[in-house]
């Protein structure tokens, strides 16, 4: 077993050997929160990445654990297994953290700690605005709308959305087995019924995605080679979900497809200046990233001899210049999924 972004494993000595271990373990459970959430492994040794064989845990151990770190992690929702028992023989049992959506968890000492790839960094003073966006950022998209019904939105959008997750071949079968409503409740695009912000920007009309704060806006701008724009699209009347933006501008963005010739033998060769598949890896980069709590454009520049594609606002927390290539961060989790399922 590895860690991952939401998933920790900790010796059961954390939980034996004092305050300091429990102290350590409160402060990962803040990062959790203050990121995606997440679970933590208690009764995985470092070396082995498996419980001891012969390890027992008691029901008492584990409710007195739950309670120590209610009692060291503030803002922070924390509920625990039963003892689980491992194919190996060994007693193990999980802690499960839930994202604090509305609040900063702090450790009691009143520090502030944030999921950084696999590690926990400490919050600067001058951050702390930054990860009360980010958390409205990552709320964002369950935002329901109580005055919104689901037969309020555009049913021939639901019709399509349920009819393209169905005939994906990234979907598993279980899925693709559910109701109409119970697809769009497995991807958060509605709750009990009403419709969530995620569930108006792939499945209301244009009015209503205008109504929301804020959906995605996108300039196209070409520039020549002294750098005067030569010609423009914009993106700005919510016409289209972001399935259907994602095609309209790749249909219109034609500099995007132009061309090199090469001979090839009695033919001649023809070599995009820019893979179709690297730009469709960026513009979905540039969707599935962007921050919709920032009024702002998402910006696609071309110049004879390169591309920009720019987002609003900056890095999530704990990504830097430094580390970008190496940690992972979904600002829009259920946004992703959406889009891998559509393939």
């Amino acid at each position: 077993m590895t860690e991952t972004l939401i998933k920790e494993y900790k010796s059961i000595k954390k939980i034996r050997t004092g305050s300091a271990d429990f102290k350590d373990l409160a402060k990962t459970c803040v990062c959790l929160a203050n990121a995606q959430g997440g679970e933590i492994y208690i009764g995985f040794e470092d070396k082995t990445h498996l419980p001891p064989p012969d390890q027992s845990v008691s029901e008492e151990e584990i409710n007195e654990t739950g309670k120590k770190l209610r009692g060291l992690a503030f803002s922070v929702s924390i509920f625990h297994s039963q003892v689980l028992k491992h194919s190996n023989g060994g007693e193990y049992f999980v802690i499960t953290v839930q994202s604090s959506l509305k609040s900063t968890a702090t450790t009691s000492d009143g520090k502030i700690y944030i999921r950084s790839g696999e590690e926990c960094s400490p919050v600067r003073s001058e951050d702390i605005h930054r990860i009360a966006a980010e958390k409205q950022a990552f709320q964002w998209e369950l935002v329901v709308h109580p005055t919104l019904a689901l037969n309020d939105l555009n049913p021939d959008e639901v019709k399509q959305f349920v009819n393209d997750i169905r005939s994906s071949d990234k979907v598993k079968n279980f899925i693709k087995e559910k109701s109409d409503i119970e697809i769009l409740e497995h991807y958060n695009l509605s709750d009990n019924n009403n419709p969530t912000n995620l569930g108006i920007l792939w499945l209301g009309y244009p009015r209503q995605r205008a109504r929301l704060a804020y959906p995605i806006t996108v300039q196209y701008i070409v520039y020549d080679h002294l750098d005067k724009k030569v010609r423009k699209e914009t993106w700005a009347d919510y016409l289209f979900n972001p399935k259907q933006l994602l095609l309209d501008i790749e249909s219109k963005a034609t500099e995007l497809k132009y061309f090199h010739e090469f001979p090839d033998g009695l033919f001649r060769k023809r070599v995009r200046h820019y893979s179709d598949k690297v730009i469709r890896e960026l513009l979905v980069n540039a969707f599935a990233h962007h921050n919709f709590t920032i009024s702002s454009d998402i910006s696609i520049e071309v110049y004879p001899d390169r591309l920009e594609i720019s987002n609003p606002g900056g890095l999530p927390l704990g990504i830097n210049k430094n580390n970008i290539l190496h940690q992972k961060h979904r600002r829009n989790p259920h946004f992703i999924n959406i889009f891998h399922d559509l393939g």
